[in-house]
């Protein structure tokens, strides 16, 4: 019986936590231009960058990963602080340092 409340437990965590869309908008440090529009599919693993899909490739419960079209970036979402990084794959398929952290926040859908 344990067992099959933790199992309901951790459902109901995970469903709630892993909403069907997100939306976030993206800012560098201290600047009140909206940088990137965010919108994440977890039903799909898409993840869009203004019009630009990416493929989720990691979901965690900290890190959200996904890899560009093209595969030349990668981009991290941390989920607790909401922190974005960007960094350049490499041709063996490792990310290389970061060329671009923004803040993101979670925003409300309007349509």
């Amino acid at each position: 019986m344990k067992h099959l409340l933790s199992i309901f437990i951790l459902f109901g965590f995970t469903f709630t936590s892993f909403a069907e869309e997100t939306y976030l908008g993206c800012w560098k440090d201290g600047s009140d231009e909206l940088v990137y529009e965010i919108d994440i599919n977890f039903e799909q693993n898409k993840l869009w960058i203004d019009d630009f899909v990416n493929e989720i490739v990691l979901v965690t419960e900290k890190h959200i990963v996904a890899d560009g079209h093209n595969g030349t970036v990668r981009t991290t979402i941390n989920r607790f602080t909401g922190e974005l990084t960007e960094s350049l794959i490499i041709s063996n398929g490792d990310a290389s340092e970061v060329v671009s952290r923004l803040n993101c926040k979670q925003l409300e859908q309007l349509f």
